[in-house]
């Protein structure tokens, strides 16, 4: 259900950002806040079974963190986009590309 209205805090409004830059923040905060309310965990039998599946294939599911400094590194390297440096995404596909290219591949 999206809200009917959206309370920004005085905060926001007293940075002075453009109307442009309103309407991305209010869309990025409505966003995360659906993603919030609507996101359904995924049950335990769930998790386990894709684990199992995964440790089958040779494969790990790791969480890391990157400092700016090495996003930036990415970027010197041709491996990510200036533009897509905020995009998760991008960013796991430049990491698998620099995987690729320093570690032996797998035989």
């Amino acid at each position: 259900m999206m809200p009917s209205t959206l309370m920004v805090s005085p905060s926001v409004e007293d940075a002075g950002l453009s109307e442009a830059s309103d309407v991305l923040l209010i869309n990025m905060l409505t966003k995360e806040k659906l993603a919030m309310t609507t996101a359904s965990p995924i049950p335990a039998a769930e998790r386990m079974r894709r684990h199992r599946e995964r440790r089958r294939e040779g494969m790990r599911c790791l969480f890391v963190e990157l400092r700016e400094t090495e996003i930036d590194a990415l970027v010197r390297h041709g491996l990510l986009k200036t533009e897509t440096r905020q995009d998760q995404n991008a960013i796991a596909d430049a990491l698998y590309d620099y995987l690729e290219r320093t570690l032996d591949p797998v035989a």
